[in-house]
């Protein structure tokens, strides 16, 4: 038992890596998908966009991943003519689903430790199979250690099929092409000639002209041909195209997360019970029968012992990729995941949250730091200013344009001395006229004209951004009446200041996330670990910092 337990925990351990390097990979090719779009369409910029830095991502692959990001976004209907979702009604196109999907892989990790009664039932029936050929065999150990090696290799071969039908089911989402679904479901042909050439069978953009393969399914004869023993078994429920991937219907997702578990526990009590009784015991057979000196070894124990290690090391090794398609089939289509898209909406208004009110925070200090001097030093600027967005690729600059848009509070694309006015009584800070104008002055490093601009803004914004921040300045600007704690009150009065669009329930979630004593508030050390978390990456690399913390 205490090897068992050994084991398995390596092999939850061995999940957690595989996980870590799906979600870098899936963080990874989401980000080239965006950069894709901001290039409106250009196919090549998929290729170039930091691709070789990349290992282990082919084109293929992350095409295919590009069309799955479409339909998910689309949240296409299930019934005919399956027509998409309507802008206000689906996540917007900038959606981070690479962080979806890792959301949705932690909830199946946790899924796949659990060792629920299904799994119980298991094992107490391949413990009387056991015990009844121990029993047959008069109580000898060879015959059960050769039926414990066919075992794992039947279990090489489950896997193998499960994840070959899963991966044929996930295709079904991202391709045009029916011929898996034809043999196994009721399809109707094509309705037009041109999805022979749909860019959904070589995996580039979807249009709205091509429709993914699940819905060539026909599924009123679907329905009308379900075995009595399927209803009974499944239910009678009417099913849409979605639950007729699945051999189980609709639980489907959820039985494979049985048999992954069930797999994932097998191959723990497997490699103990190779380790502790089978491969002693073909040893001590083979010593018996050949009369073997000290420290040799007879051909049918090492191939014993290689036999028996290949199932281990071919699930092992296949782990991640199990792992991620396990995921995607269940979080996306009619098994999309709500609270993780909520969470991941939640995530990029805090990441956007925390650029606004560094920029702000730094923006702010810069005009205290200025000497009532300070034109000459503005005359500086103007001869160093410089087209700074060729640092920042098209994601980066996406994001700092929203940033520069939660400051511009008239919308006219200028930020004057008004926007910041009304942002410092919106926030409750006492600062007088003089300071505000330097304020401007500080960004309007081109033409001096009074007025800061997207271009004199995103400048700025490169030049200095490198000064670092500390936790505790930036909490003032939270805590208004210097209690100590950042109360719901306080975070939502913050926001709006810069029109970051949260709900109340969006900050209560928020709070509740980082409130680690439960007290309902935001202390020091739990917006600490809000910055750690959310802090810009292109900052982060310009200031060389990693860590906040307060002094």
């Amino acid at each position: 038992l205490f090897f068992i337990m050994i084991f398995f925990i390596c092999i939850i351990f061995q999940k957690l890596f595989a996980g870590e390097r799906n979600c870098k990979k899936w963080m990874a090719m989401d980000r080239m998908c965006r950069h894709y779009l901001l290039h409106d369409g250009d196919e090549e910029s998929i290729r170039l966009s930091n691709y070789s830095c990349h290992e282990g991502i082919d084109l293929k692959e992350l095409k295919d991943f590009h069309v799955l990001r479409n339909e998910f976004i689309k949240e296409r209907s299930v019934a005919e003519p399956f027509d998409p979702a309507s802008e206000e009604h689906r996540v917007e196109d900038d959606f981070d689903f690479g962080r979806y999907l890792c959301i949705c892989q932690s909830n199946l990790l946790t899924h796949l430790a659990h060792v629920g009664s299904p799994t119980w039932v298991f094992f107490m029936a391949l413990t009387v199979m056991l015990y009844a050929i121990y029993m047959a065999s008069g109580k000898n150990l060879v015959p059960l250690a050769w039926v414990w090696t066919g075992l794992g290799w039947t279990a090489v071969f489950v896997v193998k099929f499960v994840d070959h039908h899963a991966k044929n089911i996930l295709a079904s989402f991202y391709s045009s092409d029916t011929s898996y679904l034809e043999k196994s479901l009721p399809t109707v042909p094509s309705s037009s000639a041109s999805d022979e050439t749909s860019p959904l069978t070589n995996g580039c953009v979807l249009n709205d002209e091509f429709l993914p393969a699940w819905c060539r399914i026909d599924i009123n004869k679907y329905n009308a041909g379900r075995s009595r023993m399927r209803r009974w078994f499944l239910g009678d429920a009417k099913l849409n195209r979605h639950h007729a991937l699945f051999w189980f219907e609709k639980h489907g997702p959820g039985i494979y997360v049985i048999i992954f578990r069930m797999i994932g526990i097998f191959f723990g009590v497997y490699i103990a019970l190779l380790w502790q009784c089978f491969i002693p015991t073909i040893y001590t057979h083979c010593d018996e029968s050949e009369g073997l000196k000290e420290g040799e070894v007879t051909p049918e124990f090492i191939a014993y012992c290689i036999l028996s290690a290949i199932p281990f090391i071919v699930v092992i090794t296949r782990k991640a990729e199990t792992i991620g398609v396990m995921t995607m089939l269940s979080s996306i289509g009619i098994f999309r995941r709500p609270q993780a898209v909520s969470k991941v909406d939640r995530e990029k208004k805090t990441k956007r949250l925390v650029r606004t009110f560094i920029t702000f925070f730094k923006i702010r200090r810069a005009a205290e730091t200025i000497s009532a001097q300070g034109d000459a030093n503005n005359q500086k600027r103007f001869s160093n200013f410089k087209n700074a967005s060729k640092h920042f690729d098209e994601v980066e600059m996406a994001e700092i344009k929203t940033c520069f848009k939660a400051f511009d509070k008239d919308e006219s694309g200028d930020l004057t001395e008004v926007d910041f006015k009304e942002i410092m009584d919106s926030l409750g800070v006492d600062m007088s006229d003089k300071a505000i104008s330097i304020m401007v002055r500080e960004l309007d490093c081109k033409d001096g004209d009074g007025k800061v601009s997207m271009e004199e803004f995103v400048s700025w914004y490169w030049n200095c951004m490198e000064d670092e921040v500390s936790a505790e300045e930036l909490f003032l600007l939270f805590d208004v009446n210097g209690s100590g704690d950042v109360t719901i009150g306080e975070f939502k009065t913050s926001l709006d200041a810069f029109n970051m669009a949260f709900t109340v329930d969006e900050i209560g979630e928020l709070v509740m996330e980082l409130d680690e004593d439960g007290n309902g508030m935001i202390g020091e050390e739990e917006f600490s670990d809000l910055l750690q978390k959310f802090y810009p990456n292109e900052i982060k690399e310009r200031e060389g910092s990693t860590f906040f913390s307060f002094q």
